[in-house]
């Protein structure tokens, strides 16, 4: 069975999300609306966050998606707005739910602002600026 990783980058204005295999080769990519639970409602959010898997998705090869053959044992998606332990159970509960028709084994969220450190410097005194 062939995997794949999920790596998505919700915003509040919008969602990016990329499909990889399991040698970092990216297969495809998304772009949909906003996924900030705190700035679009809850059905809006969930409904980007599915278009934005879909594009990302729909390169794989056609035997795998026909076969449902398809794993994703992570899904890891750094979320604009995701400031308290309130707000990530709130999110966990939505986006678990809305991804729950994919073979996602592992949902790991974390705020935006971590995926920006790990991918924009690799120094220890890195500093962000989300505005």
């Amino acid at each position: 069975m062939a995997k794949y990783f999920l790596a998505v980058d919700g915003g509040g204005t919008k969602t990016d999300v990329v499909c990889a295999n399991e040698n970092g080769d990216v297969i495809g990519r998304g772009v949909s609306g906003p996924t900030n639970i705190t700035t679009t409602s809850v059905g809006a959010a969930s409904f980007n966050l599915i278009e934005a898997i879909r594009q990302s998705i729909e390169s794989l090869p056609i035997e795998e998606a026909e076969l449902g053959e398809k794993e994703f044992p992570i899904l890891v998606m750094g979320l604009a707005g995701l400031d308290s332990s309130k707000e990530y159970e709130e999110a966990y509960k939505v986006f678990s739910q809305a991804i729950a028709h994919y073979n996602i084994k592992k949902l790991i969220l974390v705020n935006d602002s971590l995926i920006a450190l790990e991918n924009g410097s690799n120094k220890p005194n890195a500093v962000i600026l989300i505005s």
